[in-house]
């Protein structure tokens, strides 16, 4: 895969910011903001007295960043504006949109500020304060999509079933195991790992559905005043009900003590044993759930963290493999009927060794 420079990004956006100068005044700066994993990006323009940010989506045609997401020929039929409309509808807190540049791919945002969550955690050092306010942010997406008389067709046609959380831990085996780790699996363990892992994806698959945002963690979270405002929404769908909640505490990129942790799940459990799709099931279900997810979830980003690496060319994620993993060998600890699972990922993978 051939990836834009920096200088080519920078100077779509230009262009884009020249055009929306003439209802904001003199451009005075442009700046592009740091990759992440997804193959858009975005850059921060200085007009006269006020600051936007652009996002500028990948070039036409582009493959979907996501098994599962949705490539589109110009930005203005980008689902993340049906999205933002939607979810702004329904009281969740997003970025306000200003303007759409078919012609350069571009759509301009509010700008939320600088910090995101992840920072504001190193700087305050109040995980727990954090995180609460972050789980209640949750809960009100939850509650308010839940309770939307109707469901946007971009994510009531998007489910995260069976097919795609299988697809998910074969990107584990073949990006972390066979290109990270070189493995050429024998063909009886390949079986039997082949059969847990469908074992896990029924039992995730069985989890109550409802709409997710598909990746509620730190660095889509951005800290503004005394608001948490939520971005990256444009992959939402159907799918476990726990989904999020495990994206949030078990993010790659912030490691909570495990009795916070213990803490914090149990509180997440408490809060959405009131939603619609988990009606007659106890907090304790909740938490059994919620580390099936983790199972799932963890493994199949320490082998998207190596594809981001070798195909995408970034190798920004590799140092938090160990993470992922270390979530995964935890959730394991607490799922006595995930025993067989545990075992095999222990033989083929190191860091998943009762001793490592």
């Amino acid at each position: 895969m051939t990836l834009a420079s920096d200088e080519s990004w920078l100077s779509r956006a230009r262009r884009s910011a020249l055009r929306r100068a003439a209802d904001r005044g003199p451009l005075l700066g442009l700046e592009m903001l740091p990759p992440h994993a997804s193959l858009r990006r975005y850059a921060r323009a200085s007009f006269d007295g006020l600051t936007e940010v652009v996002m500028l989506l990948p070039p036409p045609g582009a493959a979907p960043e996501e098994a599962g997401s949705s490539a589109v020929s110009k930005a203005s039929d980008e689902p993340f504006l049906e999205l933002q409309r939607w979810f702004l509808d329904l009281g969740v807190r997003v970025p306000a949109l200003y303007d759409v540049d078919d012609e350069e791919g571009t759509i301009w945002l509010e700008d939320v500020g600088h910090t995101d969550f992840d920072a504001h955690l190193t700087a305050t050092g109040d995980l727990r304060t954090g995180y609460l306010a972050a789980l209640d942010t949750l809960a009100q997406l939850q509650r308010a999509t839940a309770a939307a008389t109707t469901l946007p067709d971009l994510v009531s046609g998007r489910s995260f079933d069976a097919a795609l959380l299988r697809w998910e831990l074969d990107h584990y085996r073949e990006w972390r195991l066979e290109q990270e780790l070189g493995l050429t699996l024998e063909p009886e363990l390949r079986a039997r790992l082949d059969a847990a892992f469908d074992d896990l994806v029924a039992k995730v698959a069985a989890i109550p559905s409802a709409v997710m945002h598909r990746d509620f963690q730190s660095h889509n979270l951005m800290v503004l005043g005394d608001e948490l405002v939520v971005l990256d929404f444009q992959d939402a769908m159907t799918g476990p009900v726990v989904y999020d909640a495990v994206a949030l505490l078990r993010d790659s990129y912030v490691e909570i003590p495990s009795d916070l942790l213990s803490e914090l799940v149990r509180h997440y459990a408490q809060q959405a044993a009131g939603l619609p799709a988990l009606a007659g099931h106890d907090a304790a279900t909740i938490e059994r759930w919620f580390f099936l997810q983790t199972v799932q979830r963890k493994l199949k980003d320490s082998g998207r963290f190596v594809f981001i690496d070798r195909v995408k060319k970034n190798p920004n994620f590799l140092p938090f493999i160990p993470s992922s993993l270390r979530y995964v060998k935890d959730a394991l600890g607490r799922l006595p009927e995930l025993a067989e699972l545990s075992a095999l990922l222990a033989q083929v993978d190191p860091a998943l060794r009762t001793e490592s």
